[in-house]
């Protein structure tokens, strides 16, 4: 399982060493990721999500999907030296053949409702993806509110390819050598977070403290011995530590049987 907020970071990535935004646009809203990036890992350092915006009272999806209108627009919108670039010529022709609107109008009207959006407007590589993305007059209106950035679309996500989020993003590595699993002297969670620890527990300490705020009993899904030597019984347990985009932090607790518990630490 890999979140959106991943898979677009890995999909921009392969387009740019550099950090970036990625912009979501929806037919009502806006989402947007601010990814740093380095050697070849990132993590999303600010975001918003389902921002409401008005560019569908000026255009719709019938309009920007219909094969005519895109082949022309396609001509109008070109690109030069990776910008997206308008030729005023056009100016008073109107969009499409049964529209009033011209293309002044309709770039005035996208490019000010684009600038009303409360998106980052700093940074050298931007791309947009979603419903709204295709639309080059869009791009463009975006390109004039981001000047000094490379406005590029990015392919809708697709999970098709076998990726895996933990191994794509950068970890914050000062929280997880604060943290400390008290397990066999002490486990730093920087050591967790390479590969999981088999932990033998008694389960006459299942009520004893795993961690700071947290003991054992909350993350057994069960209480079943794996075994006994006389009268003490053993419960075998794998214990990791994982990270998000996001760089949040989470214990993953797996016994025998096949049952997980996952503690969200900050």
């Amino acid at each position: 399982m890999i979140s959106k907020a991943a898979l677009y970071g890995f999909q921009a990535s392969r387009f740019t060493s550099d950090d970036f935004l990625v912009i979501v646009l929806s037919l009502d809203n806006v989402s947007f990721y601010r990814y740093h990036v380095d050697n070849r890992k990132f993590f999303v350092t600010d975001y918003k999500e389902a921002l409401p915006h008005q560019i569908s009272n000026f255009i719709s999806l019938e309009t920007i999907h219909d094969t005519a209108i895109k082949k022309w627009w396609d001509n109008i919108f070109f690109e030069r030296e990776g910008l997206c670039t308008y030729d005023t010529y056009y100016d008073g022709l109107t969009i499409s053949e049964d529209s009033d609107i011209t293309f002044k109008d309709i770039i005035k009207n996208i490019v000010d409702v684009v600038s009303t959006i409360n998106i980052p407007t700093d940074g050298s590589y931007v791309f947009l993806t979603g419903d709204l993305s295709t639309c080059p007059l869009i791009r463009y209106a975006f390109q004039q509110n981001l000047p000094s950035s490379i406005v590029n679309v990015l392919p809708s996500p697709t999970c098709e390819e076998s990726v895996c989020e933990k191994d794509m993003v950068i970890y914050p590595e000062e929280q997880l050598e604060n943290l400390v699993l008290y397990a066999n002297g002490g486990i730093k969670f920087s050591m967790l977070a390479i590969s999981p620890v088999s932990i033998t527990l008694p389960l006459l300490s299942v009520r004893d403290m795993m961690m700071s705020e947290t003991n054992w009993d909350s993350m057994l899904d069960n209480q079943r011995a794996d075994y006994s030597v006389g009268n003490f019984d053993f419960k075998k347990v794998n214990v990791q530590v994982e990270c998000d985009v996001f760089q949040n932090i989470f214990l993953i607790c797996d016994d025998l049987d096949g049952n997980r518990k996952v503690k969200h630490i900050n």
